[in-house]
């Protein structure tokens, strides 16, 4: 469902915005430059806000227009949309190319002819009995199913890179938003086998009408400018099949959502075209249904009486019982029992996560610990985009001894003194000077006594509260680091493993302990000189002795090679660990 705004748009504004937006079929528009009195940024508004993507209506633009097309405020927004339709096209000509050599057809739902860069994913159809081969061909391409937001019949895959989303992919089965809209097998007999922009299978025009309207108007519960357009660009371009179209919203269970659709399109059409869009018959037909259920005739008439904006938000209290009532109906459900069990799950869900906003995410800690130098921080933090990218709420946590809460707070009393108080710039000094000051075994006895309270206390409550809460904690820097922080600077040989064992016990145990794994010199190389190389040995020479030790059931990733490769390759690795699990509390089954 689109997300609410309230908007203020000049009906002048919607007009020109509507026929700008008709070039995206490469229509000619009347639109003389002299005569303009718009602000371009109402304007771009509008048209960006409706998903009406630029890069089609700079491709068709009229030279008349050159000016708007050339401001900076249509160029800065072509400007990033480009990066994405260029980014998003090339990457599906890879899966499009796979698809095809593995005999694999497929269609976009939600397009009649355009690349959709403009939505939120690439909506693909594929044949019931050929989806799990697709699901398998994606997952090899690198793609990652987000199962914490699966639905029936569609599964929403993404590629990332650098943790940075790359291009996502919602693979469907059926035309499904809580049942089946139209018939699959009619769906693959209708479309015309002709690839548009490269990459575009389109559907049927009847189905890619008849999927726009129960979109907009079940799912969306909003008509956006680029509906509109779709809608209009069909009906004056083709010879429909309006027969066959009210059949198919009859036989499942939503005549009364495709009139109203239709007379609100039509609605639209004449405040934003200045005439009708649909047939006579077909409008007659239409007026004709809905005046005979006095309800819609009711809310239609309320609908008419709101202030045209675009996109034009339609009432939930109409559409969404619309939808429920459909769910009731449907015979794929089998029994009434069924149905009414569908209908409660899919209340359930959309009181708890659209409603009241409880995330009903399962919690993962993960851990990232190496040498200074190592990346720790690098891959933690695309580890973090990447989740987030996935609708996975997270939190980051960095730490290291002598940070936290219970020292600093010791510090300012004076009681024991901090490594900051070391004043060099030279850190080959500076590594010396901390080894002779903590020469004394009281002051090491001080350091170790402190610290360890501190992240038993502090930094335990800190992640076990985020666990808590459901985050999938990720942790910068983890058990084995405090352990190697206590004793870097300590004599040689000094180290007790029973504060690594008390640490183990008291911290909550990571579901994901990654060890990066780098040489001392490369190490070095990458702190430009604020570290020095016996610092870096030491702690390389500590986190081997944690690993013979066995206690911290570590995975140990080489990060010598290319950063982008081993984040790529780390990053999908950690996620699909994380979905092996079950992720949600409560939602649709998450098992195939």
């Amino acid at each position: 469902m689109l997300k609410r705004k309230k908007l203020v748009q000049s009906l002048d504004d919607l007009k020109l915005a509507g026929k700008l937006a008709m070039m995206i079929f490469g229509e000619k528009q009347d639109i003389r430059y002299e005569n303009w009195r718009y602000d371009y940024t109402s304007i771009i508004d509008i048209l960006t806000l409706n998903s009406i993507p630029l890069v089609y209506l700079y491709r068709n633009k009229c030279s008349n227009l050159l000016p708007f097309f050339k401001s900076k405020p249509f160029f800065t927004k072509l400007q990033a949309e480009q990066e994405r339709y260029t980014l998003w096209k090339e990457e599906f000509k890879k899966v499009k190319d796979i698809f095809l050599k593995n005999n694999l057809h497929y269609l976009f739902i939600k397009t009649p002819s355009f690349f959709p860069y403009t939505s939120g994913n690439l909506d693909v159809l594929v044949r019931e009995e050929d989806f799990t081969k697709a699901c398998t061909l994606l997952e090899k391409e690198g793609f990652i199913e987000l199962k914490n937001i699966r639905e029936p019949y569609k599964y929403l895959y993404k590629k990332f890179n650098l943790g940075e989303e790359i291009v996502p992919i919602h693979l469907h089965s059926r035309i499904f938003w809580g049942s089946t809209f139209i018939d699959t097998k009619l769906v693959w007999s209708n479309a015309p086998r002709k690839c548009y922009d490269d990459v575009v299978f389109p559907l049927g025009a009847e189905d890619c009408l008849l999927t726009t309207l129960a979109h907009s108007f079940y799912e969306n519960s909003a008509i956006r400018l680029l509906d509109l357009c779709i809608v209009k660009y069909l009906v004056e371009d083709s010879q429909l099949n309006w027969h066959y179209m009210h059949t198919t919203a009859a036989h499942h269970n939503w005549e009364e959502g495709y009139y109203l659709s239709l007379l609100l399109y039509d609605h639209l059409h004449r405040e934003i075209f200045g005439n009708r869009l649909l047939p006579e018959d077909v409008y007659n037909e239409a007026r004709s249904f809905v005046r005979q259920k006095i309800l819609l005739e009711n809310s239609f008439k309320r609908i008419l009486r709101i202030r045209i904006t675009l996109p034009f938000y339609l009432p939930l209290l109409l559409c969404k019982p619309l939808l429920y009532k459909k769910i009731l109906q449907s015979q794929e459900f089998g029994k009434i029992s069924h149905r009414i069990w569908i209908l409660a799950k899919t209340l359930f869900d959309s009181f708890f996560i659209s409603m009241l906003k409880v995330s009903p995410q399962m919690p993962m800690l993960i851990s990232f610990s190496g040498i200074d130098g190592s990346g720790k921080s690098s891959y933690a933090q695309a580890l973090k985009r990447a989740f987030e990218g996935c609708g996975l709420r997270t939190k980051y946590i960095w730490t290291r001894v002598g940070s936290l809460e219970g020292f600093q707070s010791l510090r300012k009393l004076r009681k024991v003194k901090s490594s900051s108080s070391i004043i060099t710039n030279n850190p080959v000094e500076y590594f010396y000077e901390m080894k002779r000051y903590f020469s004394k075994s009281w002051r090491r006895i001080l350091w170790h006594i402190i610290n360890i309270l501190d992240f038993c206390l502090f930094y335990n409550l800190k992640v076990i509260f985020a666990l808590l809460r459901r985050r999938v904690v990720i942790c910068d820097r983890y058990i084995p680091d405090i352990f190697v922080d206590l004793y870097t600077y300590p004599d040689n040989n000094s180290e007790s493993i029973f504060w690594l064992k008390f640490l183990s016990k008291c911290l909550p145990n990571p579901d994901i302990s990654i060890l990066l794994d780098v040489s001392p010199e490369v190490a070095l190389q990458r702190s430009k000189g604020k570290d020095c190389l016996k610092f870096l040995q030491r702690q390389a020479e500590l986190y081997h002795k944690i690993l013979k030790m066995k206690v911290s059931n570590l995975e140990i990733v080489n990060t010598e090679g290319e950063f982008q490769s081993i984040c790529n390759s780390l990053i999908n690795r950690i996620i699909k660990k994380y979905y092996r699990r079950r992720c949600v509390l409560f939602g649709w089954d998450q098992d195939k």
